[in-house]
């Protein structure tokens, strides 16, 4: 089984943002993904949604390394929204309970990861005791922060 760390952040105030994966199996770091973005879509949701995605990406990209997957995520809303609130938005043809669902693509996008591997999803504190989880918000900060400098 992969264990994953996933994290989003991004500066409201230049607009950038980023994501990053750290992926393990069995305790040994096997890779470490970074992606930064730009623009108005870039907020700290999507930036932690983008983290899921680029994760799933990665094992569909290796499927030697099996489709057992545990995500990782310091986001309530990408740990709650994956395992308790997706399959009724779905249901309910992406409405929630108080309207549209925000971030309907990348939740889409989610979704379609869900039916190719076996995900789960377990939430930690962010900048707690989490090893993994802060070295994943790490590598986005400092990938951002380039972008910032420009």
């Amino acid at each position: 089984m992969l264990t994953i760390y996933t994290d989003g952040g991004n500066s409201a105030k230049n607009r950038v943002g980023g994501c990053a994966a750290v992926v393990t199996k069995n305790n040994v770091i096997l890779a470490e993904l970074v992606e930064v973005y730009e623009g108005d879509k870039v907020t700290n949701n999507t930036m932690e949604l983008a983290g899921v995605l680029l994760a799933g990406q990665y094992v569909l990209d290796h499927p030697e390394l099996g489709c057992d997957v545990t995500i990782v995520s310091d986001s309530e809303y990408v740990v709650k929204g994956a395992s308790e609130w997706l399959h009724n938005w779905q249901l309910r043809n992406w409405k929630s309970t108080t309207g549209a669902v925000k971030n309907r693509e990348l939740w889409q996008a989610i979704a379609t990861l869900k039916q190719n591997l076996n995900m789960r999803f377990q939430w930690c504190r962010g900048h707690g005791d989490t090893t993994l989880n802060n070295r994943a918000d790490e590598l986005l900060v400092k990938a951002y922060s380039k972008l910032i400098k420009k």
